[in-house]
């Protein structure tokens, strides 16, 4: 039930018996509130000698009351009644002891519980403005939920998700609402462990194990600023920590858009099933939309600034998702005034054709695919000769059974690069044909073609033109021509050099040669790090100290970065780059 702004969630167990009243705050606002359960015959509250309760709800808290049977061999009756007030305004003096709880709980951040040292709970992980940093502080997960808490459940998990603070963009909204649509991907990319979480997640088309601990940026004297699932279940808040530490920041995560996050989260992004200038077309898609839906796919369509999750459709109408859904009554403020009328304070909404057609912009679908089997990366390679029709790097794709195919190419090159690729199939005289080209979107750093394939084997081969490279000759300093060389140095695009990145390095040099473990890690003690490899920083101290500029040839300051990665729905190919 929801009660002014407050959710509150009755949980039974029959065995042991165990009634508790979990009350969850899902905005910035501060709650009075008063339970009664007088009336009630052999039960007991365990924080209180009478049958009410006071308490206050701060930011974004959660609490839990408990309920006892006096007697075990007698059953029981349960009288509830509630009254809740939301505060308008918090005395100072309150403002002043929830920042002085704050700092306790930073002194008391290592008090038992798994820390990750990569990650560290302080506002260099939020990469917020200094007068930003205040607003947070770090409690642990299990100051709000059970230890044993299910990572996610068996109901209807989009529901169940709050809008979160300021730490939570509509794009994360959205992505986390399209996330909830596959739980098996979820119970999949999210592991836990004795101490901490380990998260799947994909960057720059690399699968990344990211481990976290259990602490979350919460406000002061509150609960998590984070979207969270008001059933108790913790992916939400595991999959942003994930992602926030994918991407070195909290506020950087709100930066990300709404196609990287779900390239990040899935390993592949959601397909464009049309987009309108003219709105009157959409009822010609419809039929697009109502055959994606019945394939098992989740749909997305933008109306206005909002991507909603496309639920269902029915006789004349639409059942939309709405991420952007908000108890406190600030989405009545949007913009978006149209879409907010159909709101109610419900997280599912209805919405005609009529209205649908007239306000979408552009419709996507998330085919179900199956995990990228293999991951290829080309090492190094140099523009080819804009007068010769050589590629720059190829794949070898074999396939044994008929399947929807998505093939994407990520690079490190700037945006409005133009980069390409296509797909040929070999033929029985081994003659290749080709089927399909595919060039880069210049609004995002990667292309993606979705094919059906049959089976058999393919050649996917790599170009790019010499416009690309043009950038090349406009800026040739030093710290510039250090920043291309440690970009394709960078071969997993994690933004440090790692150990098997400096190995490729020594390798390109002569194939006898290698480095071990004492080399890399007195690189690390002598050049700056974070502890995982080289920063930029690093290489730059590195090369500044022994003096040497091979880092100004052109198979560093020509080469680019790339990762190719097919997803299928067979689980059954294979991916192999032709050196």
């Amino acid at each position: 039930m929801v009660l002014n702004e407050v959710i509150c969630v009755p949980v039974f167990t029959a065995s042991p018996w165990t009634l508790e009243y979990v009350l969850d705050n899902t905005t910035s606002g501060m709650f009075d509130v008063l339970l009664d359960f007088s009336g009630s015959s052999n039960v007991g509250i365990s924080i209180s000698t009478t049958l009410q309760t006071k308490l206050v709800l701060h930011a974004f808290d959660r609490k839990t009351i408990s309920l006892y049977r006096l007697d075990e061999t007698t059953r029981c009756a349960i009288r509830f009644q509630y009254n809740i007030v939301r505060q308008e305004g918090p005395p100072l003096i309150l403002e002043l002891t929830n920042a002085a709880l704050s700092q306790i709980d930073q002194n008391l951040l290592h008090g038992g519980h798994y820390v990750d040292s990569t990650f560290l709970s302080k506002a260099t992980s939020l990469h917020a403005s200094p007068n930003e940093d205040g607003q947070y502080t770090w409690r642990h997960y299990t100051e709000f939920y059970p230890s044993n808490a299910q990572i996610t459940g068996t109901s209807d998990l989009a529901v169940s998700l709050t809008r979160g603070g300021s730490l939570v963009s509509k794009a994360m909204l959205s992505a986390l609402v399209v996330a909830s649509k596959r739980r098996q991907i979820l119970n999949r990319i999210i592991s836990t462990s004795k101490h901490s979480f380990s998260i799947q997640l994909y960057r720059d088309g690399e699968l990344q194990v990211i481990e976290i601990d259990g602490y979350l940026p919460c406000a002061h004297g509150g609960g998590p600023m984070l979207t969270k699932c008001t059933q108790g279940y913790l992916w939400p808040l595991l999959l942003q920590k994930g992602l926030a530490k994918l991407y070195q920041g909290f506020s950087h995560l709100a930066k990300v858009s709404f196609d990287e996050l779900i390239l990040s989260i899935f390993g592949y992004s959601a397909q464009l099933l049309f987009s309108l200038k003219d709105p009157k077309q959409a009822s010609v898609h419809l039929n697009q939309i109502i055959s994606c839906l019945l394939n098992d796919n989740v749909v997305c369509a933008k109306l206005g600034t909002t991507v909603f999750v496309v639920s269902a459709i029915e006789s004349s109408s639409l059942v939309l998702l709405d991420p952007s859904h908000e108890l406190d009554g600030d989405a009545a403020n949007s913009k978006d005034e149209e879409i907010n009328k159909c709101t109610n304070y419900s997280q599912y909404k209805k919405m005609y054709f009529a209205q649908f057609t007239s306000m979408v912009q552009s419709v996507w679908y998330l085919p179900k695919l199956s995990t990228c089997a293999k991951v290829c990366r080309r090492r190094y390679f140099v523009p080819y000769n804009a007068n010769s029709s050589d590629t720059e790097a190829l794949f070898g794709l074999s396939i044994s059974s008929t399947a929807l195919t998505l093939i994407t190419l990520i690079y490190s090159l700037p945006r409005d690069k133009p980069i390409e690729f296509a797909v040929l199939s070999v033929q029985n005289d081994y003659k290749l044909s080709e089927i399909a080209t595919c060039q880069n979107d210049p609004s995002t750093k990667y292309c993606q073609m979705q094919l059906e394939l049959y089976p058999g084997e393919y050649v996917i081969a790599i170009k790019r033109s010499s416009i690309a490279i043009q950038e090349h000759q406009e800026n040739n300093s030093d710290e510039v021509q250090l920043d291309r060389f440690f970009n394709v140095l960078d071969t997993d695009m994690d933004g440090r050099l790692n150990f098997d990145d400096l190995k490729r390095f020594i390798q390109l040099y002569d194939s006898e040669l290698s480095i071990d473990h004492a080399a890399y890690e007195w690189l690390l003690s002598e050049f700056e790090s974070d502890n995982r490899g080289l920063t930029l920083q690093g290489l730059r101290e590195c090369y500044k100290a022994n003096g040497m500029n091979d880092y100004k040839n052109d198979i560093f300051q020509k080469s680019t970065c790339c990762v190719l990665a097919v997803h299928s729905e067979s689980s059954n190919f294979t991916l192999v780059q032709i050196e």
